[in-house]
């Protein structure tokens, strides 16, 4: 953990995943992508509170990767993100939350899928649309897009 400017705090990730910065003003706290663990932004929302005597308000993420937005459902705050990070979050499924959680061992011991889900407010699809997100999900790797390319679904 290191302030780099009053109000501004960096908890690094020293395991991988997203740093998660925290910027507290007089209305409350903006978590700054959650990194990919729920209980490790748990316990950063935890330090604000009782050391900062903050709440956290808001929470953004840079982009939709999973190293940055799983720890959103470990924080209950106002989600403000971008159009195209609102895009991916609105299309993620369970298939693909389980091949990320397959993928990084720790994640098991995080019950993600269900706090994500609810979190994402990703919705029940018929298996029909379920078959065509994973597939464009699969396909999809994190440098595939460009920045400002939108995801045609």
């Amino acid at each position: 953990m290191k302030e780099i400017e009053k109000g501004i705090i960096v908890f690094d990730n020293p395991y991988g995943g997203s740093n998660i910065t925290t910027l507290t003003t007089s209305e409350g706290t903006l978590i700054i992508d959650s990194s990919l663990f729920p209980s490790k932004a748990a316990e950063v929302a935890l330090y604000i509170k009782r050391l900062l005597k903050s709440e956290i308000v808001w929470i953004t993420n840079t982009h939709y990767h999973p190293d940055h937005t799983f720890g959103n459902s470990g924080i209950k705050a106002q989600l403000l993100t971008s159009e195209k990070t609102e895009k991916y979050f609105s299309i993620m499924n369970r298939h693909y939350i389980d091949q990320v959680i397959e993928k990084e061992e720790a994640l098991k011991e995080e019950n993600i899928n269900e706090a994500y889900l609810k979190m994402m407010h990703v919705s029940e699809v018929s298996d029909q649309e379920n078959e065509e997100i994973t597939k464009i999900l699969d396909t999809l790797k994190p440098d595939d897009l460009e920045e400002g390319e939108e995801l045609d679904v």
